[in-house]
């Protein structure tokens, strides 16, 4: 029950475009890289929220009468969730020497000495392709 402009101002989920998975995968497959994939657990849990954000208590979980819980996470189903763990996301990025590429706001890459480490990102996934394994992972 958010209200754009009361609640949320910014909504952005990290989605890589078709065509640059595209473009990740041929390159995976023409030079013989590894990829690896894996899904984020509660990765919205992992992103603090700026704004002041209330919610209902879920069924079960007791409260006093009249009382809502703060949240201080970003959770899902929140329309600040995604853009919060993205901006954690891209910050850590960033201090493993990852940039994001100019032509998608949910593909990185790390320099080295033959092909980059790249990353790509689709809301709680994580793709991660490079020579070696042992450097993603």
């Amino acid at each position: 029950m958010q209200v754009e402009g009361v609640d949320f101002n910014q909504t952005f989920a990290p989605v890589a475009k078709f065509s640059s998975l595209q473009t990740v995968f041929t390159l995976a497959a023409e030079h013989d890289l590894e990829l690896h994939q894996m899904d984020v657990k509660v990765a919205y849990l992992n992103a603090d929220l700026k704004e002041d954000l209330y919610m209902q208590p879920p069924p079960g979980f007791e409260v006093p009468e009249g009382h809502v819980l703060k949240l201080k996470k970003g959770v899902y189903g929140t329309r600040q969730g995604g853009r919060v763990w993205y901006k954690n996301m891209r910050g850590t990025l960033s201090e493993l020497r990852y940039t994001r590429i100019e032509m998608d706001h949910a593909v990185f890459v790390r320099p080295s000495d033959g092909i980059p480490d790249i990353i790509t990102l689709y809301m709680d996934d994580i793709g991660l392709i490079s020579e070696s394994l042992e450097r993603i992972l």
